[in-house]
């Protein structure tokens, strides 16, 4: 048996976000086609409560996907669906902490968003119902080091946190969470992020994920968005082979993204550059003839880029580039600034700070 399991969807409705509905398809589809039995969403299907919710049963609903069972937990975006709202037959809807029975011993928790709990704590009213086989865990919100560990990217706030010693005493085989958008994984733990991109910011292909309960595996599968967005920040340094250290760097960046020649016309990006250069209409120049064909969220700026003409100056940021290439020192490690980040400070302090 296979199951789907994605999160964060946002739908609302066509009109406001066709993307988003034709997205949901897209994963309904690709599970026919890999005969997905279950389709498992941790979170924010919606991106608020809805009191319409047709258009998502008639999707459900729908003869090619009414085979597919959607097991749905409720998240921070919509905390108080349950099953009197939804009527479709293959729809059903975890609005409290409950165990659930796959094929082949597996049991699955799923443990809906309530806001200022914490997961450990339901864990631990639960898991006295455990079956004692093989279990996973869905839940919806942060993965934290420990309880004192704040999340910067929802201004300090922490939503309904799973802590590294919660999967130490109760050690579930595999845990599956909606909440963070940005596919991740840390060991046995997964998040599938947003399916579709909510916003530009949201880049990469984007994924859901499946689990064979026979053999334990888990598989990622691309989905086929309308648009995709990818985005770099570029360092600028003023070097004697300016030119092609920038064709380096942007032949890197494009490396990175890994964008299908078949998805070009889907793929919209921005880049950002900063720094300094000795020539900015050539740098212009350079950066226009190596991004040609890519579709811009925004026009080309380098006005973050300044020049630098000065010749002993310049010297002094290529000799510090080259020691700092030779220094043993945690950069690009988390919590310490990364190697563009240092070359930045120094061009900043030896130009003067613009």
């Amino acid at each position: 048996m296979k199951i789907g399991i994605t999160a964060d969807l946002h739908l609302t409705s066509r009109e406001n976000h066709p993307d988003r509905s034709n997205t949901f398809i897209n994963i309904l589809q690709q599970c026919k086609e890999e005969k997905v039995e279950q389709l498992v969403i941790a979170g924010d299907l919606f991106d608020r409560d809805l009191a319409n919710h047709n258009e998502f049963e008639d999707i459900c609903k729908a003869s090619e996907f009414s085979s597919i069972q959607v097991l749905i937990i409720p998240g921070n975006h919509d905390p108080d669906i349950n099953n009197t709202q939804i009527i479709t037959d293959n729809v059903r809807i975890f609005d409290q902490p409950s165990w659930y029975k796959f094929d082949h011993g597996w049991e699955e928790l799923f443990i809906p968003y309530g806001d200022s709990k914490v997961m450990g704590q339901i864990i631990e009213e639960q898991i006295n119902n455990w079956g004692g086989g093989r279990w996973v865990l869905i839940g919806h919100g942060d993965w934290s080091e420990n309880l004192n560990e704040i999340n910067l990217y929802e201004g300090g706030r922490v939503y309904m946190p799973l802590t590294r010693k919660d999967i130490e005493i109760f050690k579930p085989n595999l845990v599956f969470l909606g909440h963070i958008h940005a596919p991740k994984q840390m060991g046995s733990l997964y998040y599938a992020g947003s399916p579709c991109p909510i916003d530009t910011s949201e880049t990469g292909y984007r994924r859901f994920l499946t689990l064979d309960t026979e053999t334990g595996k888990i598989d990622s599968a691309r989905i086929k968005n309308e648009t995709l967005y990818f985005s770099a920040d570029l360092l600028i340094m003023p070097m004697e082979d300016e030119t092609e250290f920038v064709r380096h760097q942007i032949e890197v960046c494009k490396q990175t993204w890994e964008i299908d020649p078949e998805d070009l016309d889907r793929a919209k990006i921005r880049v950002s550059f900063y720094g300094y250069s000795n020539n900015r209409r050539n740098l212009m120049k350079t950066i226009k003839a190596e991004l040609q064909g890519f579709e811009f969220l925004q026009e080309l700026d380098i006005s973050q880029v300044y020049i630098a003409d000065d010749v002993e100056k310049n010297f002094m940021v290529g000799k510090f580039k080259e020691e700092l290439e030779q220094v043993d020192y945690p950069i690009n490690k988390e919590d310490e600034p990364s190697e563009r980040d240092v070359l930045l400070k120094a061009m900043q302090l030896i130009y003067g700070r613009k």
